[in-house]
């Protein structure tokens, strides 16, 4: 896909904070293990993270996922590119 640099370094960003939510939940997870606080974190606190950096999060859910951040950037990136070529072929 063709998209300026700008973008793409917005997209290497997200990607970089979606591996850091990836990251910690593997931290908390392995923190609580055998613990009575396991259950209520993945119910609750990793849930949330869960859906937030993973695409195939598995859970039922409008929320959307630095995933999808991704991709209403790339969207608005075409929209825009779009809207730069009806106005240069509008006549005066």
């Amino acid at each position: 896909m063709n998209l300026p640099t700008e973008t793409w370094e917005r997209i290497a960003l997200l990607e970089e904070a979606a591996d850091m939510v990836s990251e910690a939940i593997a931290k908390i997870e392995d923190a609580l293990h055998g613990t009575g606080l396991a259950r209520y974190a993945d119910a609750y606190q990793l849930a949330q993270l869960k859906i937030l950096a993973y695409p195939s999060h598995g859970y039922l859910t409008r929320d959307k996922g630095i995933h999808h951040l991704i991709e209403d950037l790339k969207q608005d990136e075409r929209e825009q590119r779009e809207e730069e070529v009806d106005e240069e072929y509008e006549p005066a």
